[in-house]
């Protein structure tokens, strides 16, 4: 607020409009005439965006939130600890043994292929409405976010599924993962979770394979 406090100063002072050297916060006098309005995106909006295009800033942002409404101060550490105590009541903390940032950069996060798998089915399921956006964050092979990128699911062993499968993508050095749902051939909906390490190049293209078969299954 304060960075954007003084930018907007700055603004005004070009257009000559005096304004104090020091910018500070303070209440508008009673009756005072609104000038301007930002209002956030809802939750699910933002929880949409940061799955879709692998925003690592926005989700070490929301999970400062969490860390906030779980009573914990918005820090890395606070954030692991809401997340943690989130997870423990929706019963899919298991597998998550350790936990030090938000956007999933640290190589000290602890996470098991199982424990995302289940994740994401929750919010595939009726039973977790709440969670929804997981499932339409997720970008659709081919077509979207960072699985639209021309890129992904463009060989022969994999192309045929463009549409079919819905997932987030994961990249470190030497390490790909790739989570999502698939719809198989008779109709189902499941979910998967793979993670490659100590990749000497790329693994996307096998990760994409590994999870067209899934779908045409």
């Amino acid at each position: 607020p304060q960075y954007a406090a003084t930018a907007f100063a700055g603004l005004l002072r070009k257009e000559g409009i005096a304004v104090s050297k020091s910018v500070r916060q303070g209440d508008a006098p009673a009756g005072a005439a609104e000038l301007g309005r930002v209002d956030s995106a809802p939750i699910y909006a933002l929880v949409e965006h940061t799955l879709t295009e692998s925003d690592n800033d926005m989700a070490e942002a929301l999970m400062r939130h969490v860390a906030i409404k779980e009573g914990q101060p918005g820090s890395f550490e606070g954030g692991a600890k809401g997340v943690t105590a989130v997870l423990q009541r929706l019963g899919a903390a298991q597998g998550v043994t350790a936990l030090s940032d938000g956007s999933g950069l640290s190589i000290r996060n602890r996470i098991s292929p199982r424990a995302l798998a289940k994740i994401i089915a929750m919010g595939g399921s009726a039973d977790h409405p709440d969670l929804h956006a997981i499932a339409s964050g997720m970008p659709i092979a081919g077509f979207s976010g960072t699985l639209g990128n021309g890129r992904r699911f463009t060989a022969a062993d994999s192309k045929g599924q463009v549409g079919l499968v819905r997932a987030k993508t994961g990249t470190l050095n030497n390490v790909n993962t790739l989570a999502g749902l698939a719809t198989t051939k008779d109709g189902r909906l499941v979910t998967f979770a793979f993670m490659a390490d100590h990749v000497p190049v790329n693994a996307e293209p096998v990760l994409d394979r590994l999870a067209a078969i899934v779908a045409r299954n």
